[in-house]
C-alpha cells in the first residue's frame, strides 16, 4: 500500500473518498456513525487487497467508453468545420478577422456544451437499458471535465473578443443585451460543470444532472431571446431535457451509484 501511495499520489485521496462513501452508505442504511466508520475500515481489507483494488482502478481509468470518445472527436470535428467556415467568410470579405474570431470561439464553446449534455444523456440511457459500471463513469467524468474546460475557455475568449468588437463598432464594451447575458449563462454552466468534475468529493449523479442542465442553459442563452417562430421547438427541447432530468433523478434515488459498479 505504501508503494502504491508513493507511485500514485492520488491513491490516498481515492482511499479517503472510498471510505467516506462507505460510511455514508452505512449511515443511510441506519448504522450509527461511529459503528459505520469502524465497519467501513474493516471492509477496506488488507494492504495487499487494497493494492490490488488500486491496480483495478488504474485499469478502469485507462478504459475507453465509445460515446465519450465520439463526443471528443465530435468536438474536434465541429472546431475544424467552424474554423474553415470562418476562414471562408473572412477571405470573401463577409466578416472581419476580429468578428470571425469572436464567432469561431463562441460557436466552439456553445456547441461543446451541447456535446457534453448529449454525452450525459447517452450515459443515462445506457444506464436504463444496460448495466453501467465504474469504467463508464470514469470515462464520462474524464470527457466531461475536458470538454467543459474547452467550452469555458472558448466561451471566455469569444466573450472578450465580442467586447472588443462592440467597443470598436458600438462604442461600449458591455450592455447586458440578450446575447451578452446568454454568454454569461453558458459560461456559468461550463464553470459549474468543471467544479463538479474537478473537485472531490463530487456526486457522479450531480455531474450528470449538471451536464444535462447545461443543455437547458445553453439552449436558452443561445436561442432563448431570438427564437422567434422557432420558440415552440426551443420549448419542446427544454421540456425534453427536464423530463430526462426528472427521470434520471428518480432512477438515481431508487438505485444508488454504488450499485452500478
Amino acid at each position: 500500500m505504501a508503494k502504491a501511495s508513493r507511485e500514485r499520489p492520488e491513491a490516498l485521496d481515492e482511499l479517503e473518498t472510498h471510505l467516506r462513501e462507505e460510511v455514508d452508505c452505512l449511515v443511510r442504511a441506519g448504522t450509527a456513525a461511529d459503528q459505520a466508520f469502524d465497519l467501513a475500515i474493516s471492509r477496506l481489507g488488507t494492504p495487499a487487497a487494497l493494492s490490488a483494488e488500486f491496480d483495478k482502478l488504474e485499469e478502469m481509468r485507462r478504459a475507453k467508453w465509445r460515446p465519450a470518445t465520439l463526443a471528443q472527436w465530435a468536438c474536434l470535428a465541429v472546431s475544424v468545420f467552424v474554423f474553415l467556415w470562418m476562414v471562408y467568410r473572412v477571405d470573401h470579405g463577409i466578416m472581419t478577422l476580429l468578428l470571425a474570431s469572436h464567432v469561431l470561439a463562441v460557436l466552439i464553446g456553445y456547441v461543446t456544451m451541447f456535446i457534453i449534455g448529449g454525452l450525459a444523456i447517452c450515459y443515462v440511457f445506457a444506464g436504463w437499458f444496460q448495466r453501467t459500471g465504474p469504467s463508464q463513469r470514469y470515462a464520462l467524468h474524464r470527457a466531461i471535465l475536458r470538454l467543459s474546460a474547452i467550452s469555458a475557455v472558448f466561451t471566455t475568449i469569444g466573450t472578450v473578443l465580442g467586447m472588443i468588437w462592440a467597443k470598436q463598432n458600438w462604442d461600449r464594451y458591455w450592455a447586458w443585451d440578450p446575447k451578452e447575458s446568454g454568454a454569461v449563462i453558458i459560461l456559468a454552466c461550463a464553470l459549474v460543470t468543471i467544479a463538479l468534475a474537478r473537485f472531490k468529493p463530487a456526486s457522479h449523479c450531480a455531474l450528470v444532472l449538471m451536464a444535462i442542465t447545461g443543455n437547458i442553459g445553453t439552449a436558452w442563452g443561445w436561442f432563448g431571446t431570438n427564437a422567434g417562430g422557432a420558440f415552440p421547438l426551443l420549448a419542446a427541447f427544454i421540456a425534453s431535457q427536464c423530463l430526462i432530468l426528472l427521470a434520471f433523478s428518480a432512477t438515481a434515488l431508487r438505485r444508488p451509484e454504488r450499485a452500478e459498479g
